[in-house]
C-alpha cells in the first residue's frame, strides 16, 4: 500500500515538474518574443506621438487663427453697427 502511494506521489511530482518546465519554456518564449518586438513597439509609439503632437499643434494654431478671425469680424460688425446708428441718429436730427 505504501508503495502505491509512493508511485502516485512520484507520478504527481513528475507531472508537476513537467508542467513547471513547460511553463518556464513558455515564459522564456514569450519573453524572447517581447524582446524582439519591443524596439518596434517603441518606434511605433514615438512615431504616433510625433504625429499626434504635430497634428495637435496644427489644430491648436488653426483654432486660434479662427478665433482671431471671428473676433475681428465681431469687432468690425460692432463698429459698423455703431457707425450706422450714429449716422441714422445724425440724419434724423435728434
Amino acid at each position: 500500500m505504501d508503495f502505491v502511494v509512493v508511485l502516485v506521489d512520484v507520478f504527481t511530482l513528475e507531472l508537476a515538474a513537467a508542467s513547471l518546465t513547460s511553463a518556464a519554456n513558455c515564459l522564456e518564449f514569450c519573453s524572447n518574443t517581447l524582446a524582439v518586438f519591443t524596439p518596434v513597439f517603441e518606434k511605433c509609439l514615438e512615431t504616433s506621438f510625433a504625429c499626434w503632437r504635430n497634428g495637435f499643434h496644427a489644430s491648436r494654431v488653426e483654432k486660434i487663427t479662427l478665433f482671431e478671425s471671428l473676433m475681428a469680424d465681431t469687432v468690425l460688425s460692432a463698429t459698423l453697427l455703431t457707425n450706422l446708428v450714429y449716422a441714422l441718429t445724425a440724419a434724423s436730427g435728434e
